[in-house]
C-alpha cells in the first residue's frame, strides 16, 4: 500500500515536471517570437488556408498589427514573417456559414409501473410522461466560415484566406476601416 502511494507520487511530480518543462519552453519560443520577430507574447494564432505567396500549406500562423502593418508570422520548422502595409489592404471580409448540428447521444431509460405511480403522485401526470420520453442529445456548432483579405502583395492582388471567423473578429477590432462593408459605404458617399 505504501509503495503504491510512493509510486503514485512520483508520477504525479512527474507529470508536475513536464507540464513546467513544457509551460518553459512555450515561454522561450515566446520570448524569440518577440525578440527576433516583433511577435507580441499575446498575439493569437489563425489556421492559414491560401494566397500567401510563397505559403502553399497549411499553417497555423501568429497574426498581429503594429503601427501601419498587418504581420503574419509563421513559427515552425520553416519560420518565415511576412507584413503587409495597411495601405496594401483592400478589405477583410466573412463568407460562408455557422451551423448547428444536434447529435443524439442515446435516450432516458423508460420507468416502469411502479415508479410512473410514484412520479405522477409527486409531479403530476403531465411531468412524468415528458420525462419519460426524453431523448438525450448534444448540439455542435460547425463553423465553416472563412475570412478572406483581399490586399496587394509584390503588385499582384491576393486573396488570403483563413480558417473561421477568430480572425475576421480580430481584424474588426484592429482595423475597422478596412472590412468590406464598411469600405463598400465609403466609395458610395
Amino acid at each position: 500500500m505504501v509503495a503504491a502511494l510512493v509510486y503514485s507520487s512520483e508520477i504525479k511530480n512527474k507529470k508536475e515536471e513536464e507540464k513546467e518543462r513544457l509551460d518553459n519552453d512555450e515561454k522561450n519560443k515566446a520570448n524569440k517570437r518577440y525578440s527576433e520577430y516583433g511577435c507580441p507574447q499575446n498575439s493569437n494564432q489563425f489556421t492559414y488556408l491560401s494566397g500567401l505567396p510563397g505559403i502553399t500549406e497549411t499553417y497555423s500562423i501568429f497574426v498581429w498589427r503594429d503601427n501601419c502593418f498587418l504581420n503574419f508570422l509563421i513559427d515552425s520548422s520553416l519560420v518565415h514573417k511576412i507584413q503587409i502595409p495597411l495601405t496594401d489592404i483592400r478589405y477583410f471580409s466573412l463568407k460562408g456559414d455557422l451551423r448547428q448540428e444536434t447529435e443524439l447521444i442515446g435516450e432516458i431509460r423508460r420507468m416502469t409501473t411502479g415508479e410512473f405511480v410514484i412520479a405522477e403522485g409527486l409531479f403530476g401526470a403531465a411531468a412524468t410522461i415528458n420525462r419519460n420520453n426524453q431523448t438525450i442529445s448534444n448540439i455542435k456548432n460547425i463553423d465553416e466560415r472563412k475570412t478572406i483579405i483581399n490586399a496587394t502583395i509584390n503588385g499582384k492582388d491576393r486573396f488570403i484566406v483563413f480558417e473561421t471567423g477568430a480572425l475576421y473578429n480580430y481584424l474588426l477590432e484592429q482595423i475597422p476601416e478596412k472590412e468590406q462593408l464598411f469600405v463598400n459605404m465609403q466609395t458610395k458617399s
